[in-house]
């Protein structure tokens, strides 16, 4: 289920990235960004409905967990942001290759962590 939200979030991603990047002429860079902090807070909301529905996070704590989720996912944004802005520079400004990679290189740190984390699911580890 976890790799169906990654999926759905990484169509989100590459919307707001086009969106941003080539109907709004921002840099790669800044808008790499503003699409990885859009994908983490849909896959926050799906994988709480869906992925880990049997640890829901539920009321006031939604948004804790939404921190929590932030946080525990800042370090795969690094390491999205990092990657993809080279693979950005190395392919001549191949934006959807650059998203692809960097997704994939923060997504393993996300699934992890935020499973092991957020949600508290110990069968992560």
């Amino acid at each position: 289920m976890f790799a169906t939200v990654g999926l759905i979030g990484s169509g989100v991603h590459l919307l707001t990235l086009w969106i941003f990047h080539l109907m709004l002429n921002l840099q790669f860079i800044s808008a790499q960004g503003i699409a990885i902090f859009v994908a983490m807070t849909s896959n926050y909301f799906i994988n709480n409905s869906f992925t880990f529905q049997d640890k829901r996070i539920r009321g006031i704590k939604l948004l804790s967990g939404l921190f929590s989720f932030y946080l525990v996912c800042s370090v795969g944004a690094v390491i999205s942001m990092a990657s993809s802005y080279w693979v950005y520079r190395a392919q001549q400004n191949n934006w959807i290759l650059a998203a692809i990679a960097g997704a994939i290189a923060g997504s393993l740190w996300n699934y992890y962590f935020s499973s092991l984390l957020t949600w508290k699911d110990r069968k992560t580890l």
